[in-house]
């Protein structure tokens, strides 16, 4: 596999996997803050499913799941983009992946998804909602930088990579 290859799947392999804290964390905020509103990601895909005419075909049910979908898929393709940044980036692991993920959040809530109308700005959001994305960014970026720098390095091995024994 060549290299642009291996960085594109070392991202979104940890970006799948920094979407799980991410999300668990994000829900736990928004419990703690006694929240009403579902979170953006629900509210995004409420209206891409409207967007597509799709309203009477999902269910409450499908709906939720269609948003961890959503999620995860959001997650695992910015963490793929992320695969060849950190290759070139001369930042600590840590740092490189909560900037790259801050800007995520900002090119994401302050631009293209209320420039395509599927939710407010995070200029409109209560403060509170507004810690309660950018910590999960924050953890994202983290999980993402320490799991990509920990397959460069070689430490996290699969089945294809262990000793068989002999």
């Amino acid at each position: 596999m060549n290299a642009l290859m291996t960085q594109l799947c070392q991202g979104a392999v940890a970006g799948f996997g920094a979407t799980g804290p991410m999300t668990v964390l994000m829900d736990a905020l928004k419990q703690a803050q006694g929240d009403p509103e579902p979170l953006p990601p629900r509210q995004v895909t409420g209206r891409m499913v409207e967007a597509v005419g799709a309203r009477p075909l999902v269910s409450r049910e499908t709906e939720h799941d269609l948003t961890i979908l959503n999620h995860f898929g959001f997650g695992t393709t910015a963490g793929a983009l992320y695969g060849p940044i950190a290759e070139a980036c001369p930042l600590p692991p840590v740092l490189a992946g909560v900037s790259y993920a801050l800007g995520v959040w900002a090119a994401s809530y302050l631009g293209w998804i209320p420039a395509a109308g599927l939710y407010r700005s995070a200029t409109e959001e209560p403060p509170n909602r507004n810690v309660t994305m950018l910590a999960g960014h924050v953890l994202w970026g983290a999980c993402l930088g320490l799991a990509v720098e920990s397959m460069r390095k070689g430490r996290v091995s699969g089945p294809a990579h262990r000793s068989t024994g002999g």
